[in-house]
């Protein structure tokens, strides 16, 4: 029930109406029945209905005690006390929108201070556009209220409109939700304990299909005075309960609302029934893809039925996502491909009617059927740019290497090739050559497309070769005379150990023995050996060698090669630097080693020149 403190214009109001005076310039009616909702009363949904069909609806209702106002004396008097009302709605469909008139009768207004009376409302125009279809439906309406009251009580105002958005979604076949937000456009009002006017409106529902012709309706409103959202008085609010009964081509909806507070326009409670049409859907499909007309987006172009988007009457190309690759299977980013007016590179989407197609990329074409239906890609391979490489292998005199070999890293890789030529994807290469007794050689080359690009490739015999027990040197590592420091001519002999380190690393650990002749102290000597080993260690790791895979051992005289020493030859093969190979992640393990080819600290001997005898040590030394 509404109540009005005081009084709506000032306190002479009570004596005004009930000397016949005018009541106040607003509208306490707010139930606006919906024109052409299938499911609710005054929510609107998102539906417009089958396009070109009339649809009407006859909605009557009563109303208990709308506008109360109490006066000074603390009574209530009633404005608008019972209310019988016929609001008569008609609308046209087209499309996905439908325009409509609202006329409401206000049957009899009696039994509060206004004057009994009957007479017309205040007719609205009605339009409404759907946005969406599917699962979710959305959907804008707007009023336009056109001030054509008879009334002398409150039941008309000023010209105003109303703007909502409306949303629903089906959950399964039964239950419908929706939604609406929108805005009430009137002319304000000043009461004494609230005011009037403009009004920001929310409405929630749900309708419930028990039956093919019966369900059941629940909805809330609420519209909120701008301004006044804070007051309860601001906030007209009712919840209604009703139900849906098909009946033929008919629908009688009864239902029952009950105010929320003491809002103006909010009643004690409301009894409704509403008569409808239900619109004959006029079946029309022009390109017979059975898809209607009213829901076919292309109703002279017949729906391609292939299980894809078949459900909007147009017939939808197919997206083709076409890739161009080479034989090597490498995409060709700057290839382009051209299928009847539609063009392209790698990647990008033709859309193609579905049937044959010839897909043309430079000289190549390959004939393809386009399916009907969802996205679809088709690869094209053309041949892979090639240039030739001619490489040999020689050693120092021009010679072609025996059982030598090459490989390259780059467009293309390749292990272990024989001298020859090649067809290369063009590019720049990093190539390898080794033969068995020889250093490996590496050299960069580019490979031009179309082009030959001869390569000769010289090889050095190695002085460092691996067995599977030992790295086997062909030359010696020498010292300075009784010192740990490495002459430089040794630096190349510990380079190609560094590499072949660096070539296996399935040699986990490396073993490097020092070991001397059988002169002097052999305390001073094994010391020596040991320092001798852990210089060639340290040359090593700071070539790039991890530390963790080396080790020193000093044996000094201990293990000679030949015993007893007699000459200097003996002396020289007893005095030597070994690599011996400790520990491997492999299969193969270490074997026996019967030779070593090493001259110690020996310094080298020019054949062009005689050497002096080595003097006999005296009898009394060791």
């Amino acid at each position: 029930m509404s109540i009005l403190s005081l009084a709506l214009f000032g306190s002479a109001l009570a004596a005004d109406v009930a000397a016949g005076g005018s009541a106040p310039d607003m509208n306490a009616q707010t139930f606006r029945p919906s024109t052409d909702s299938l499911h609710f009363f005054r929510l609107t949904d998102s539906a417009v209905g089958p396009a070109g069909t009339l649809g009407w609806r006859a909605t009557t209702s009563y109303a208990r005690n709308m506008l109360v106002w109490t006066d000074i004396f603390g009574e209530e008097q009633a404005l608008v006390a019972n209310l019988v009302q016929t609001d008569l709605g008609v609308g046209w469909s087209f499309g996905k929108a439908r325009v409509a008139v609202d006329i409401p009768v206000v049957i009899r207004n009696f039994g509060g201070i206004t004057e009994d009376a009957t007479g017309l409302g205040d007719v609205t125009l009605d339009a409404k556009y759907r946005i969406l279809d599917g699962g979710w439906g959305l959907a804008v309406s707007g009023r336009g209220l056109l001030p054509t009251s008879t009334m002398d009580a409150p039941l008309a105002g000023s010209i105003g409109g109303e703007f909502e958005v409306v949303a629903d979604h089906k959950f399964g076949e039964k239950l419908l939700a929706a939604a609406s937000l929108g805005t009430i456009l009137r002319e304000a009002q000043d009461m004494e304990n609230v005011g009037w006017g403009s009004q920001l409106h929310v409405g929630l529902g749900a309708s419930y299909a028990v039956t093919e012709s019966l369900s059941a309706v629940a909805e809330f409103d609420v519209n909120g005075v701008v301004g006044s959202l804070g007051d309860a008085l601001g906030r007209p609010s009712e919840v209604l309960l009703g139900a849906n009964v098909k009946s033929g081509d008919m629908m009688f909806r009864p239902a029952v609302a009950v105010g929320l507070g003491d809002a103006p326009g909010v009643p004690a409670y409301r009894a409704i029934l509403a008569v409808s049409n239900v619109p004959k859907v006029k079946i029309v499909d022009a390109d017979k893809d059975g898809v209607l007309d009213d829901v076919d987006a292309c109703p002279a172009a017949p729906e391609d039925i292939d299980a894809y988007s078949d459900t909007d009457g147009c017939p939808e190309p197919t997206e083709v996502t076409i890739k161009i690759v080479d034989s090597d299977g490498q995409v060709v980013t700057d290839g382009a491909w051209k299928v009847g007016e539609a063009s392209g590179k790698h990647g990008e989407v033709a859309k193609l009617p579905a049937g044959d197609a010839t897909v043309t990329v430079g000289a190549v074409q390959k004939a393809y059927t386009v399916p009907a239906g969802a996205p679809t890609e088709v690869v094209i391979t053309v041949p892979a740019p090639r240039g030739s490489l001619v490489v040999n292998i020689v050693d120092k005199d021009g010679k072609p290497v025996p059982n030598a070999t090459w490989s390259a890293s780059g467009p293309t890789d390749l292990k272990a090739q024989p001298a020859g030529t090649y067809a290369l994807r063009p590019g720049n290469y990093v190539l390898a050559a080794s033969a068995p007794g020889y250093k490996k050689l590496t050299e960069s080359s580019a490979v031009q497309k179309d082009g030959t690009i001869n390569l000769t490739l010289t090889i050095e015999p190695a002085k460092a070769e691996l067995s599977a027990a030992k790295i086997e040197i062909k030359d010696s590592v020498y010292f300075e005379t009784n010192l740990a420091v490495i002459k430089p001519e040794s630096f190349g002999l510990l380079d190609e150990i560094v590499e072949i380190l660096k070539d296996h690393p399935e040699l986990t650990k490396l073993r490097v023995e020092g070991h001397t002749d059988t002169r002097g102290d052999n305390a001073a000597n094994k010391a020596l050996s040991q320092a001798r080993a852990d210089s060639v260690v340290k040359y090593l790791t700071e070539k790039g060698i991890a530390a963790g895979r080396l080790e020193a051992m000093g044996y000094g005289e201990e293990k000679p090669l030949v015993k007893p020493e007699k000459t200097d030859k003996d002396r020289a093969d007893n005095r030597r630097v070994a690599f011996f190979v400790a520990a491997r992640s492999d299969t193969a393990a270490p074997g026996d080693v019967k030779k070593i080819e090493t001259k110690g600290d020996a310094p080298k001997v020019d054949p062009a020149k005689p050497v002096a005898p080595t003097p006999a040590k005296p009898a009394d030394q060791k």
